[in-house]
């Protein structure tokens, strides 16, 4: 399903900028990094309700490299950077490219970005048979600047289409475009009318929350969407910690796109790549996995994570600053 992409050279201003060669395979997890993330899930309660069938098992692997190619690796700012060795993202079982988008070609990314796309999309379909993911754009093969967008310029930033049920029958719908979402509910494209699927766009936001592999910093949508899908999430029996998680995420953008038609997802820097270069500006949420450089950056937030844990944590750090400072 993945294809790879050679770095280019682009001379701008008579600067040459070279990618950074990556190493031809994955880099090994350090000693007991694996071992500690397998003891955290077995002992972490269940955020979200297990779906009633395992379509998220159908979710192809996603590998950082193969013994051939090197690793993606993402430079500078999401809008600022660079993208060397990109995955394609390419339509699947529960993903599908916006037609709108496919022209242009900028479906590529990191392999932690397409891995997450191709696991939210399962998540839901899990949970709402035959629903498909509708994905935008992500980054260009290279990075850098695409027109009509202020970011996505290092392969972290990819724009997810709502779910839409047809209004009269509820079936899903795949929209060739992104669509905006009037305060009914409702959108018209080539003279259908179409909903917007609380329950499915929930379902979307918590596995993007509660993904263990590529922590989101960021899920930008309208303000009033914003508070119709966490009210939708309680509805759902979601757990306090959950929403708490989704509504920290879901955060709406500025004036200049209020994002009525679609979420535009930001993942954190693969933790590899920060020291070649990747850049990220806080919030840094404190379930960020704990082998993840920014995990140092992370500031408790009110009432999470517990209180027991919060004081651990702060006396560690202030262990470490003494010990630096001698």
């Amino acid at each position: 399903m993945l294809s790879l992409a050679a770095p280019r050279l682009v001379v701008l201003g008579g600067f040459a900028l070279v990618a950074v060669a990556s190493t031809a395979t994955a880099s090994p997890e350090p000693a007991g990094v694996a071992e500690r993330r397998a003891d955290r899930r077995a002992a972490a309660p269940a955020l979200v309700t297990p779906p009633p069938e395992a379509a998220e098992a159908d979710a192809p692997p996603i590998d950082d490299a193969t013994p051939d190619e090197p690793a993606p690796l993402s430079t500078g700012w999401p809008w600022r950077g660079r993208l060397a060795n990109a995955v394609q993202l390419t339509p699947s079982a529960h993903v599908h490219l916006v037609d709108a988008d496919v022209p242009n070609g900028r479906h590529w990314g990191t392999a932690a970005l397409v891995g997450l796309v191709e696991r939210v999309g399962a998540h839901v379909a899990a949970h709402a048979p035959g629903a498909r993911l509708q994905v935008g754009e992500l980054s260009g093969p290279g990075g850098g600047n695409i027109p009509g967008h202020r970011s996505h310029e290092n392969g972290r930033d990819v724009d997810l289409a709502f779910y839409f049920v047809d209004d009269e029958t509820g079936e899903h719908v795949d929209l060739p475009r992104f669509a905006n979402v009037s305060r009914s509910g409702t959108a018209r494209v080539n003279d259908r009318v179409v909903r917007f699927d609380l329950e499915r766009n929930w379902r979307l936001l918590e596995a993007l929350a509660t993904d263990e592999e590529t922590p989101v910093q960021h899920a930008f949508v309208s303000r009033s969407l914003r508070q119709k899908l966490l009210r939708a999430g309680q509805r759902l029996g979601a757990s306090p910690e959950l929403v708490a998680r989704v509504e920290r995420i879901m955060i709406p953008p500025g004036v200049r796109h209020p994002h009525q038609n679609h979420f535009h997802v930001r993942v954190y820097c693969p933790a590899d790549d920060t020291s070649e270069g990747c850049r990220d500006r806080g919030p840094y949420w404190p379930w960020m996995p704990s082998a993840h450089p920014w995990q140092a950056r992370v500031v408790p937030l009110p009432g999470y994570p517990p209180r027991e844990a919060t004081q651990t944590t702060n006396v560690a750090r202030r262990g470490s600053r003494t010990r630096s400072a001698g």
